[in-house]
């Protein structure tokens, strides 16, 4: 084993040097000289991004929509009314949904 910062030489099987307390490795490891970085440069290769962001103008007034079905939605900047609406509309949509499943089940049942 030799010591690769003061290159003295040990044949005990000894681990670290005893001069410097530098770990030993084998006779026939070679030292790479440089920095480690730009050998290994070629590995870590990095790119520009294909389609530079556009600049998206800020709205003056927002309006936070959250999907919580496919048919329904809600609007934080809306009335109370309007709101009331939407809810009878689509609560009707549902109920002849609901009616058509009945009158399914009961044909099937007959």
């Amino acid at each position: 084993m030799i010591c690769p910062k003061c290159k003295e030489v040990y044949e005990d099987g000894s681990v670290f040097c005893v001069s410097c307390g530098t770990r030993l490795v084998s006779e026939d490891f070679k030292v790479s000289e440089g920095d480690p970085i730009k050998r290994h440069s070629s590995r870590f290769k990095t790119s520009k991004p294909k389609n530079e962001p556009k600049d998206v103008p800020e709205m003056e007034n927002k309006q936070e929509i959250k999907k919580e079905t496919d048919s329904q939605f809600q609007l934080s900047n809306i009335s109370n009314d309007n709101k009331l609406d939407i809810l009878i509309i689509q609560n009707k949509e549902l109920i002849k949904q609901n009616n058509r499943i009945i009158e399914l089940l009961e044909k099937l049942a007959n």
